[in-house]
């Protein structure tokens, strides 16, 4: 019995350490953008997410299975905080650009994107291009 305490408290840490390092990761391997999306009843929901840029406009990259990435799908209309200024945009998605966002990615964000993806498979992320709303 006490093996089986052992193993489940080694697990346990595990998958513990390993959710903290990929928060790290995420939050102090560079550049982090505020992104606020809104859902139906026109609420605003703020995300933290990795930004880089190519051929002059900003991209964003997220699973179609998360709820911010739900919410920009129905309502492409955004708002980004970057550098301390707020600009709104439309996110239109780009799966063409899968491989040359995930490439920025990592030469931005290195060993913080490694880790990420680790834990994620980059073949299901989809990059969002940010485009003025008037587009």
């Amino acid at each position: 019995m006490r093996f089986l305490a052992s193993v489940l408290i080694l697990i346990v840490g595990a998958v513990v350490l390993a959710m903290g390092a990929m928060f790290l990761a995420s939050e102090w391997s560079g550049e982090v953008v505020r992104m606020r999306s809104f859902d139906a009843e026109g609420r605003g929901h703020d995300t933290r997410l990795w930004i880089v840029d190519h051929d002059d406009h900003p991209y964003l990259r997220g699973r179609p299975d998360s709820g911010w990435y739900g919410r920009v799908a129905a309502a492409p209309e955004i708002e980004l905080e970057r550098d301390g200024e707020v600009r709104r945009y439309r996110a239109v998605p780009s799966e063409r650009m899968r491989g040359p966002v995930n490439q920025l990615m990592l030469d931005k964000y290195g060993v913080g994107e490694q880790m990420i993806a680790v834990f994620r498979n980059m073949d299901e992320v989809m990059p969002l291009r940010l485009d003025p709303p008037n587009r």
